[in-house]
């Protein structure tokens, strides 16, 4: 890991981590019956778990996780969709 306390070598640290770091920085707040269950607050995200969107447009939505990409930091959740320019329907990040 990184010992620096300057904000220019945190930020590189983070663009530059690899994968099994960044599967790490990846995580999602638990619900507070898994937390007590668990005895922690988050957890990295797998694919298959269940998740609710706090924030954003689709904020509310419930579903589970379809495809994780470590590259970019994103998820994307079954059931959230948008319409493409050509009327095709897609998963968004």
């Amino acid at each position: 890991m990184i010992t620096s306390k300057q904000p220019r070598k945190q930020r590189k640290f983070l663009f530059n981590a690899p994968l099994h770091l960044r599967r790490k920085m990846l995580s999602a707040h638990l619900s507070d019956e898994l937390a007590t269950k668990y005895g922690r607050r988050s957890f990295p995200v797998a694919k298959g778990d269940t998740v609710k969107v706090v924030r954003g447009d689709f904020k509310g939505h419930t579903g589970k996780i379809a495809e994780i990409d470590l590259k970019r930091g994103t998820v994307k959740v079954e059931g959230v969709l948008i319409t493409k320019a050509d009327g095709k329907r897609v998963m968004r990040p």
